[in-house]
C-alpha cells in the first residue's frame, strides 16, 4: 500500500493576489459549489487524515462478515488462552505463597486448616464431577 499523499493546495496563492475562492465539485453530482481557499484546505487537510487512519480499509473489513467473524473468532481465542494462561500464573503463585505461609506462627493454622478442607472436599467428590 502506497503512503498517501499530501493534497493541500499551494499555500502561496492566496500571497500572489489571486482569488480566496475557488471551484469544487461534488463527486458523482452535477452541482458545483464554490468555496472558499482555507474550506478547501481544511477538506483535503481532513481527507489527508482520514486516509492516513485507513478508514476504507476498516470500513471493507466491517461490510465483509466472514472476515468480521474470523477476526472476532481469532480474537476470543487469544483472549481466552491469555485467560487460561494469566490464571494458571496466579494461582500456582497464591499456591506457593500460601505453602509458604503455613509456616508463620499466627495465622499458619488457619492456611494449613483451610487446604485441609480443600484436599478432603476433593477426595469425597463423586468421579467425574468437576
Amino acid at each position: 500500500m502506497t503512503e498517501p499523499q499530501n493534497p493541500l493546495p499551494d499555500e502561496n496563492a492566496a500571497g500572489r493576489g489571486e482569488d480566496k475562492s475557488l471551484m469544487f465539485s461534488v463527486p458523482r453530482t452535477t452541482e458545483t459549489v464554490e468555496l472558499e481557499k482555507e474550506t478547501i484546505r481544511s477538506l483535503h487537510k481532513l481527507a489527508y487524515i482520514l486516509e492516513g487512519m485507513r478508514l476504507r480499509e476498516f470500513v471493507a473489513h466491517m461490510q465483509n462478515p466472514r472476515r468480521m467473524l474470523l477476526t472476532n473468532f481469532a480474537a476470543g481465542v487469544a483472549r481466552g488462552f491469555g485467560f487460561i494462561v494469566g490464571m494458571t500464573v496466579v494461582v500456582g503463585l497464591a499456591l506457593f505463597l500460601l505453602r509458604e505461609m503455613v509456616d508463620l506462627p499466627l495465622i499458619g493454622k488457619y492456611i494449613a486448616r483451610i487446604v485441609e478442607i480443600v484436599r478432603q472436599e476433593l477426595n469425597n467428590r463423586p468421579p467425574g464431577a468437576y
